[in-house]
């Protein structure tokens, strides 16, 4: 018996429709699972084992679930934790380097939020014009 064994992304859908992913399964709350695995139906049930070999004598249901939609193409997002030093301050406006490689990487994430350690936020708005290496506004 040929057994395709997928492993489940867990991920919670955001109001804007964003698959954010968690680490760890909620236990009190619903969470969407991404498998990559056979075509099933929409609202077909789906019960996963941990081990299903034929050697374990005992084997237990380790969730259960329905299949909501088919999708090809699931985008699941992951929180990025970048380092970087403020090397210049002024009033709300702070300069940090170090956080990106480049001018194309901060460009990528330009208008970005942004919080820091101690719970100041803000954005991201631009790379510097003197291409400091990293550096960002």
């Amino acid at each position: 018996m040929n057994c395709l064994c997928p492993l489940p992304r867990p991920a919670v859908e955001d109001h804007n429709r964003r698959l954010r992913m968690l680490k760890y399964t909620p236990e009190h709350l619903h969470c969407i699972a991404t498998v990559f695995g056979p075509l099933a139906p929409p609202n077909s049930g789906v019960a996963a084992v941990q081990r299903l070999d034929g050697q374990a004598a005992r084997w237990r249901i380790a969730g259960t679930g329905v299949v909501t939609e088919l999708d090809a193409d699931v985008r699941v997002v992951k929180k990025l934790k970048l380092v970087g030093t403020p090397f210049k301050i002024h009033r709300h406006t702070a300069f940090v380097g170090g956080m990106f490689n480049s001018s194309l990487e901060v460009a990528k994430f330009e208008g970005a939020a942004v919080r820091t350690v101690s719970g100041i936020r803000g954005t991201i708005k631009k790379a510097l014009r003197p291409v400091r290496r990293g550096g960002r506004r």
